[in-house]
């Protein structure tokens, strides 16, 4: 009886720590500018109302984000924060 309830528990903290790092965003280093159009084609296509698209820049401060706000038949309606993104070393994210 000890080894089934030690084992439900066991089951269960597993299944618990699988879905934690499954929620986790997914960083891409050493990405140039170019390649992230894959990404935000991607982003745009797929996701829905309040979705959000973060792209850190690494060769200096700097960030972008993209948030989808509402879809109007075929139109979308997104929001650009960008903070220090604009430069001549905007090429690597």
């Amino acid at each position: 009886m000890l080894y089934l309830i030690f084992g439900i528990a066991l089951l269960t903290l597993l299944a618990v720590g699988l879905l934690r790092q499954a929620s986790r965003p997914i960083a891409y280093r050493g990405l140039h500018l170019s390649d992230t159009e894959r990404f935000l084609k991607g982003f745009l296509l797929q996701n829905g109302r309040g979705s959000v698209l973060f792209l850190d820049r690494e060769s200096g401060p700097g960030f972008l984000q993209v948030a989808v706000r509402a879809h109007r038949g075929p139109w979308l309606e997104i929001e650009l924060d960008c903070q220090n993104w604009i430069g001549r070393e905007s090429t690597l994210i």
